[in-house]
C-alpha cells in the first residue's frame, strides 16, 4: 500500500477518533438526529415522530436522514438480536455520515492527484487530517455536513471537467440542502462558461431539469413527513433572504469569527 492510499486510511481513522471522543451532539443537530431515530425505529408511524411536536425555527428536508436511516435500518435489525443500545446505533449513524464525507473527500483528493500530482494529494490529506474543524464536523448530522458530501463531489467533477454533471449535483445541493452554496458554485462555474467549455444554454436546461426532478421527488416525501405541503429549503430561503429573520436562530458576539472560529 503506497503513501497516498495509506493517507486515506489515516484520514478515516482521524475522523473515527473525533467521533469517539465527542459522541453526543448539540441542539443544531437535533432535527437530523431525531429524524434518523424516528425513520429507523418508527417507520411509517408518523404520530410518534418528534419533529411534529418540536419543528424548530424552519423545516428541514428529510433527504439526509433518509439516506442514513436506509443504511442503518438493516444494521438495527441485526443489532436487535444482541439487545444493543440506541447509543451504539447512533454511533453507527454518525459513522455512516462521516464515512460518506471521507469517501467524497478522498475522491476529490484523487482528482487532485490526477491533475496536480501525487505529492499535492498526499499533503492535502495530511493537512485536512490535522485540522480540527473538518474532522470534527464531518460526522456530525448537520445540514451543512450532508451538503458537504455533494460539494466535494462537485469539486471533483469540476477538476475532471465534467461540468454538466457538476451542474446537476450543484443544483441538488443548492435547492435541496443549502441555498447559500449558490455563492460558492456561482463563481466556480463562471470559469468554464467564459472559456466556453460549458455551453450556457445546456447548463441552464440541465439545471432547470435537475431542479424539477429533485423537487418532484423530495417535496412529496418531505410534505408527507411534515404533514403539510412544504419545500423545506424554499421556506429557509424565504425566512433568511426575504424576511431577513436568520437572527432568530441565535446571534453570536461580533468578534466570534476572529477569536472563536478562525
Amino acid at each position: 500500500m503506497d503513501n497516498i492510499r495509506s493517507s486515506e486510511w489515516f484520514i478515516f481513522m482521524i475522523m473515527m477518533i473525533h467521533l469517539i471522543l465527542a459522541i453526543f451532539t448539540k441542539v443544531e443537530e437535533s432535527f437530523s438526529v431525531q429524524a434518523i431515530h424516528d425513520l429507523t425505529f418508527h417507520g411509517f408511524n408518523l404520530s410518534k415522530y418528534d419533529h411534529l411536536e418540536f419543528p424548530g425555527v424552519v423545516p428541514r428536508t428529510f433527504a439526509g436522514p433518509i439516506f442514513i436511516a436506509t443504511i442503518l435500518k438493516p444494521l438495527s435489525w441485526f443489532l436487535s438480536f444482541f439487545d444493543s443500545s440506541k447509543e451504539l446505533l447512533f454511533i453507527f449513524a454518525r459513522l455512516i455520515l462521516g464515512g460518506s464525507v471521507i469517501i467524497s473527500f478522498c475522491n476529490f483528493a484523487r482528482a487532485i492527484e490526477k491533475h496536480f500530482g501525487r505529492e499535492s494529494a498526499l499533503f492535502l490529506r495530511l493537512i485536512v487530517a490535522s485540522q480540527f474543524h473538518f474532522m470534527f464536523y464531518c460526522s456530525r448530522p448537520l445540514p451543512n455536513t450532508f451538503a458537504l458530501i455533494l460539494v466535494l463531489w462537485v469539486f471533483q467533477l469540476f477538476l475532471d471537467e465534467k461540468y454538466l454533471k457538476g451542474v446537476k449535483i450543484a443544483t441538488i445541493a443548492v435547492f435541496l440542502l443549502r441555498f447559500e452554496l449558490i455563492l460558492l458554485f456561482g463563481p466556480i462555474f463562471v470559469i468554464p462558461l467564459i472559456e466556453r467549455k460549458l455551453p450556457i444554454l445546456k447548463a441552464v436546461k440541465t439545471g432547470i431539469l435537475t431542479l424539477a426532478i429533485t423537487l418532484a421527488i423530495t417535496v412529496p416525501i418531505d410534505s408527507l413527513l411534515w404533514q403539510r405541503w412544504v419545500w423545506p429549503e424554499g421556506e429557509v430561503i424565504y425566512f433568511n433572504v426575504i424576511e431577513n429573520k436568520s437572527h432568530n436562530y441565535g446571534v453570536s458576539i461580533l468578534w466570534i469569527y476572529t477569536f472563536g472560529i478562525l
